[in-house]
């Protein structure tokens, strides 16, 4: 059953009626959760539970900030209006047809939710895919606290779909904070390797090697990323990284050479600006000044509103005592990416400015 170019408009017809987050090879189509009149009396209904686990699913995907792109269709985090088409339309066969035509890897979360004995809520989670047995999950939590226990619900989701996402969630909000505690990352990271095919393990030695980077042991993190590269040879993410960790180590010419072949497999210009950038910060660091703006130049002609480039802008001008121009870019850099501490707290030390004084960027 082809339905060619009709494919997607199905799938995005699907989501008017359910919580649908579709991206490169996987679809997740989040039904109705059914609940029981006892918690609906507290506004709990099943469209407002069936919303916040899947409003917690896309959150947690887009603050892992992987490499991996989506397509959300249908619900805002903020509607309450979910349905579930394929039960009350009868239209499996049409969307089972469109998604074999992508190709892709489907899954289907659905549930219910009921008050204990002892009256907690316990959440029992449906995770089905194709020609494969339904795996159950359960997770319980207070009723004080139901909004902690539907995205706790959307973590376990998120696992089930695709473990490596959560391992990156834990990163990526670690980093948020500015913290250096990477322990939630490398337990996800643990529990995603028997359930992450072989063939796609170089994320996750890319990603440990990240953590033992920030803890600052860059010589055992380029041992990860030459895994990560012994699996797949032309990862531009682990080549990166690998020039991150040659930095540290003060071996600037070394690390240009990585960015400069990042740059040169980056087909589709994906990690341009991130080598661009890396890249005029070792010329900084090797007292090249002029080479290094030509380099942030050409990033930001890329994209003058990635905020990294304007924080390892910033740093570069700090290293060369030019505070003002820091300042600056760090200020645009916590104006572009305001969930970076690191960003705000940089701009507030070289600025000279507290919390109270701190301006409002625009």
């Amino acid at each position: 059953m082809d339905f060619g170019f009709l494919t997607l408009p199905i799938l995005a017809f699907v989501s008017l009626f359910s919580f649908a987050v579709i991206s490169e090879d996987t679809e997740v189509i989040i039904t109705e959760f059914s609940v029981p009149s006892s918690i609906e009396a507290t506004g709990y209904t099943s469209d407002v539970v069936t919303n916040r686990i899947g409003g917690a699913y896309q959150l947690i995907t887009h603050k892992a900030r992987t490499a991996k792109s989506q397509r959300p269709f249908g619900q805002s985090n903020q509607q309450t209006f979910v349905k579930s088409l394929v039960k009350r339309y009868n239209t499996e066969e049409l969307v089972n047809a469109a998604r074999e035509d992508l190709g892709m890897i489907s899954f289907t979360i659905g549930g219910s939710i009921i008050a204990a004995s002892d009256g907690t809520w316990l959440v029992r989670v449906n995770v089905r895919r194709p020609e494969r047995p339904t795996e159950v999950r359960f997770l319980s939590g207070s009723p004080d606290k139901p909004e902690e226990l539907f995205f706790r619900v959307g973590l376990e989701v998120t696992e089930a779909v695709d473990p490596y996402v959560v391992a990156s969630y834990h990163y990526e909000t670690a980093l948020d904070v500015g913290s250096d505690d990477f322990s939630k990352t490398r337990t996800a990271i643990l529990r995603a390797y028997p359930r992450v095919a072989q063939k796609n393990h170089h994320w996750l030695h890319n990603l440990w090697g990240l953590t033992l980077l920030r803890e600052g042991r860059p010589s055992e993190s380029i041992e990860e990323f030459k895994k990560a590269l012994q699996i797949k040879n032309d990862f531009p993410l682990s080549i990166h990284n690998w020039g991150l960790a040659l930095i540290e180590m003060e071996q600037y010419e070394e690390a240009i050479r990585k960015f400069r072949n990042v740059i040169s497999i980056d087909k589709e210009g994906h990690r341009t600006i991130r080598a661009l950038s890396q890249w005029a910060y070792a010329e900084t660091l090797l007292d090249r000044t002029g080479r290094s703006e030509i380099l942030f130049k050409k990033a930001l002609s890329i994209d003058p509103t990635d905020a990294l480039l304007h924080y390892i802008w910033g740093k570069a001008y700090e290293y060369r005592g030019q505070l003002e121009a820091a300042a600056e870019q760090y200020r645009l850099a916590t104006l572009y990416d305001p969930t970076r501490t690191t960003y705000s707290d940089d701009l507030k030390r070289v600025a000279g400015y507290s919390s109270e004084t701190m301006p409002t960027l625009h």
